[in-house]
């Protein structure tokens, strides 16, 4: 239940950006989705249930201020959840270029994946040139925004536990070492 006071928060300053910084901050129709970014930086570091209500709660918040298609974002930022909490199992999320490509790469798509749904389900004509190319913009936009906002993470040192759980590793290998000798 803790998330739910430290990530309101953040999604509310996200959300607030979203809608007034960002269409300034936009380079020929690519603008950082802040939204996605604060989704893709905080749920690998919440519990796999409550990372995903938290962004499945932010699609519901985003597709209520869309005019078109309501799901279309919950979906979307339910899957960019799992798929950020996946990849922080198997990439060290510490490392500002490697947290920058995962949000670029999840950004890009569910941002065209979004566009198509939308438009599909308004029975507009899809352009899907201009919505990659805007995607794509977007995505590396908000993966350049998310590296640069981790390179201070580089200097804060290594948690307790990480050292704890090394030490603990060690101490068990070294018994062993010792039981076959």
């Amino acid at each position: 239940m803790w998330w739910l006071f430290s990530f309101t928060p953040l999604v509310y300053v996200a959300f607030a950006m979203q809608l007034t910084l960002a269409p300034r901050l936009a380079i020929k129709g690519c603008a950082p989705q802040f939204v996605l970014l604060v989704v893709m930086l905080v749920v690998p570091r919440m519990s796999g249930v409550a990372g995903l209500l938290a962004a499945a709660s932010c699609g519901l918040l985003a597709d209520c201020l869309a005019s078109t298609g309501l799901g279309v974002d919950l979906v979307c930022f339910t899957w960019a959840a799992f798929f950020a909490q996946r990849a922080a199992q198997y990439l060290n999320p510490r490392r500002p270029i490697v947290a920058g490509a995962v949000v670029a790469a999840s950004v890009a798509v569910l941002t065209g994946v979004s566009a198509i749904a939308r438009l599909w389900l308004s029975r507009q004509q899809i352009d899907f040139g201009e919505i990659s190319l805007v995607s794509f913009g977007s995505g590396i936009y908000t993966g350049a925004v998310a590296a640069v906002l981790l390179l201070p993470l580089r200097l804060l040192p290594y948690s307790q536990a990480a050292s704890i759980s090394q030490h603990h590793t060690e101490r068990v290998a070294n018994r062993w070492k010792m039981l076959t000798n």
